[in-house]
């Protein structure tokens, strides 16, 4: 079982690098540009924060040409083999430095999984008895749509993939005709937006990429930027001003609890600091720009930068494959240019140097090897030097047994290197 989470974990790790570095340069591109346009209409804010949020979609699957040759200087193709006095190498059946990684991160996306599966059937559990709404004071709705009142004293909320209701609190009949306007015309806009879906797709992002911290910003940002599109509607629809419908707002979020914690609903007050947010917006910008339609120059803008997810999606492993350039005149290719990495199959058992013991001395030395088509080690070369274990390191790569790395379905020669740790107990 070690063998097989050591095999995938090696392969995930490779990916799991690239892709954190792309997504990260990519965000940062992406906060730029907000900064830049934010007296811009919020939808083309939104819009720049869904590209933002779709490159988590796209792993690394388009050829690259270029970082392969850095790469490979600085990657450890193999986990460290760990020396002791009188002891053979770590294992097989350990598990690797790269297996401990994958471990860390699969294990909390897993519970970020699991717990918003259960906050979602926890919400349908606490509001399985709702109540449906026919009211005179229901505007002109779609026919799709269905506005039910629960028993509690909460923040009205969007709730359903397939099927999504507007709950409303118990108080609602205290409301006046505006108040219940600005509601569900609110709501109506996060539904015909389909901001459903993408708050379950950002639920999904975040739960794989917790350990990322541009993207709990980016989702706040893109949680704003819907809640001043449907502000917005609600304003046009129901000709407000905006001092007005702020008041109404605040107003509306006092008289309720927040549903912060059930992150599967999109609630009309999800937090004071939300609202707050909401409200300078609509007392500071200007008219003009929050509430005209996109225009030809934005839509060019948005073509753009989702254009600029094809560079930042390319798989530096399949550069070879493309003929980027990497191979040597002897049909020698990089670790990183290879369809198929090679497979560890057996380590070689270094012995720890009796001069080495005596004097105290630790570290680690680092071969280049070069495997052959067949899986032997063809040539073992110092990359790190530790002058007093460089040969017992050497002889021992070159015992090492691979299996063969693939190009094109071929066998191939390639290079990596194999760190050798020796320490004293």
């Amino acid at each position: 079982m070690a063998a097989l989470v050591n095999a995938f974990s090696d392969s995930w790790l490779q990916i799991f690098s690239i892709t954190f570095l792309q997504n990260s340069i990519f965000l940062l591109l992406i906060f730029l540009l907000l900064y830049l346009f934010r007296r811009q209409n919020p939808k083309l804010l939104k819009g720049l924060s869904l590209i933002g949020l779709l490159k988590f979609a796209i792993p690394p699957v388009l050829p690259a040409f270029g970082f392969t040759g850095f790469l490979n200087q600085q990657n450890l193709s193999l986990p460290e083999i760990i020396v002791h006095p009188g002891l053979l190498p770590v294992s097989a059946s350990s598990l690797t430095n790269s297996s401990l990684l994958f471990l860390l991160w699969f294990i909390p996306a897993f519970l970020f999984l699991i717990r918003f599966v259960w906050q979602h059937f926890y919400l349908k559990l606490k509001f399985r008895r709702l109540q449906v709404i026919d009211s005179p004071l229901l505007p002109a709705i779609p026919d799709n749509i269905r506005i039910y009142a629960s028993q509690s004293q909460h923040s009205p909320f969007v709730f359903g993939l397939f099927q999504p209701k507007i709950v409303l609190p118990v108080n609602w009949k205290s409301w006046s005709k505006t108040d219940f306007d600005i509601v569900i015309q609110h709501e109506i806009s996060h539904i015909k937006q389909g901001d459903v879906w993408l708050n379950f797709l950002s639920m999904i992002v975040l739960s794989l990429h917790f350990y990322n911290p541009l993207v709990w910003i980016l989702i706040k940002k893109i949680s704003f930027y819907s809640e001043i599109i449907c502000d917005n509607s609600a304003i046009s629809t129901n000709r407000l001003n905006r001092k007005n419908y702020s008041e109404r707002l605040l107003e509306l979020a006092s008289q309720t609890s927040n549903l912060q914690a059930v992150p599967s609903t999109l609630s009309f007050s999800k937090t004071h600091q939300m609202i707050k947010q909401r409200i300078l917006y609509q007392l500071k910008e200007k008219e003009k720009a929050i509430m005209k339609k996109l225009s030809t120059v934005h839509l060019i803008i948005l073509t753009a930068v989702a254009i600029l997810i094809i560079p930042f999606s390319m798989d530096i492993q399949a550069a070879e494959v493309m003929g980027a350039g990497f191979t040597s005149a002897d049909s020698t290719f990089e670790f990183f240019s290879v369809e198929q990495k090679p497979v560890i199959l057996h380590k070689g058992a270094p012995y720890y140097p009796e001069i080495a013991r005596k004097a105290g001395v630790e570290g680690t030395v680092v071969i280049d090897i070069l495997i052959d088509e067949n899986g032997d080690v063809e040539k073992a070369e110092i990359f790190k030097s530790v002058p007093e274990l460089d040969e017992a390191a050497r002889e021992a790569a070159l015992k090492c047994k691979f299996k063969p790395a693939k190009n094109n379905g071929k066998a191939v020669k390639v290079k990596m290197k194999v760190p050798f740790k020796f320490k004293l107990q």
